[in-house]
């Protein structure tokens, strides 16, 4: 039977099926860090032709933006079913409980069967060194960083999810990213936030995180956090 400890790592969705829907197309990256985890999933078919920042973005444009998902939390597992608590999402207000049981194909990857869904997911794990997570506050924001020396996946958004989800470009004041690190520096290779993909998204100095947020017009703040000492797993 599945257990939190054989959730550990870094995991790539390969494929998701459910009634009249298939895809295999979406880049999905789930990471488990101890019992947090982030997740982030940017269709393919984003189009931001053109754009130089998020103003510039046509309605449908934008609306292929919107199409993004990201998520942050802890992960409880029990009987071989896996639930994730979503403290963070880009969506604002989880619909349901976000529950997939848990098992191991032939080849060692892993089914997610969804428990209050009907949905399948197939997951590969991919090598990577010991991931390590934390939690940071400030300026009314958490962010959830699950990092190895080389790779990081960062969620950040509003200390206490909203009553309803963010509509248009507001859901921008939220950012997930996947990038690498140089050092102290963090870019980002996949996020949301189309035009911060490319660029420096964070950096570390000492004990604090930097977000470097660009905003509509596509300027850019830089808002320093710092570590939740009940965030550490």
């Amino acid at each position: 039977m599945i257990t939190q400890d054989d959730l550990q790592g870094r995991w790539r969705r390969a494929w998701l099926k459910a009634p009249g829907r298939e895809d295999h197309d979406t880049h999905v990256e789930w990471w488990q860090a101890g019992a947090q985890f982030a997740d982030i999933r940017i269709p393919a078919a984003r189009d931001v032709t053109g754009a130089r920042c998020l103003a510039d973005l046509s309605p449908h444009q934008l609306e292929t933006c919107l199409a993004a998902e990201g998520f942050a939390g802890v992960t409880e597992v029990a009987g071989g079913v896996c639930t994730w608590h979503r403290h963070l999402n880009w969506w604002g207000p989880p619909d349901g409980v976000d529950a997939g049981k848990m098992s191991y194909d032939g080849a060692g990857d892993l089914i997610e069967e969804g428990v209050e869904g009907d949905y399948s997911e197939l997951w590969r794990g991919t090598a990577h060194p010991p991931l390590a997570s934390q939690r940071y506050r400030g300026h009314g924001l958490i962010a959830v960083l699950v990092s190895d020396p080389e790779r990081f996946l960062v969620a950040i958004g509003p200390a206490a999810l909203p009553d309803k989800a963010p509509q248009g470009l507001a859901r921008f004041a939220s950012e997930y990213s996947l990038g690498t690190w140089t050092g102290a520096a963090g870019q980002a290779q996949h996020s949301t936030h189309p035009f911060q993909e490319g660029r420096v998204v964070l950096t570390r100095a000492h004990a604090t995180l930097t977000w470097h947020r660009q905003d509509t017009q596509g300027r850019i703040q830089d808002i320093t956090l710092t570590p939740d000492p009940g965030g550490l797993a």
